[in-house]
């Protein structure tokens, strides 16, 4: 059976080459543009794997992130975040004025490299 990966990023690009690398890993990969719809998509697609960008129209990552952690169906989800914020993510300062709280399990830095992208999906999805 094909591990179900969802891609939440609002960047078409991003998302097409995501699903570039990944499909050769034969993964069944679905992708939303935003944060509220990828809850929606998460809470019916059930999927292995989460792949959050941050910077997000509707829904940023953050409260997706809070959302699906929060989510009792979803919380075990491991959630892979990918943002060219990356050294936000571990500044305190940062995170204390935007109120955020991230429980992913790893995050990339953007522009990703796909063979680390590929690396990181398949460390996750063995846990």
């Amino acid at each position: 059976m094909k591990n179900k990966v969802l891609v939440i990023d609002d960047n078409p690009e991003q998302v097409d080459f995501i699903k570039l690398v990944l499909e050769k890993d034969n993964y069944d990969i679905r992708a939303a543009s935003d944060g509220k719809a990828g809850l929606a998509l998460a809470r019916s697609f059930k999927p292995d794997l989460i792949l959050l960008d941050i910077m997000m129209p509707v829904e940023d990552g953050f409260a997706a992130c809070k959302e699906l952690k929060a989510d009792a169906n979803l919380k075990t989800v491991p959630v892979l975040i990918m943002t060219a914020i990356g050294d936000c993510l571990t500044d305190s300062n940062y995170a204390a004025e935007q109120g955020l709280e991230l429980d992913s399990e790893e995050y990339l830095t953007k522009p990703i490299n796909p063979d680390v992208l590929r690396a990181k999906v398949k460390e996750l999805l063995a846990d």
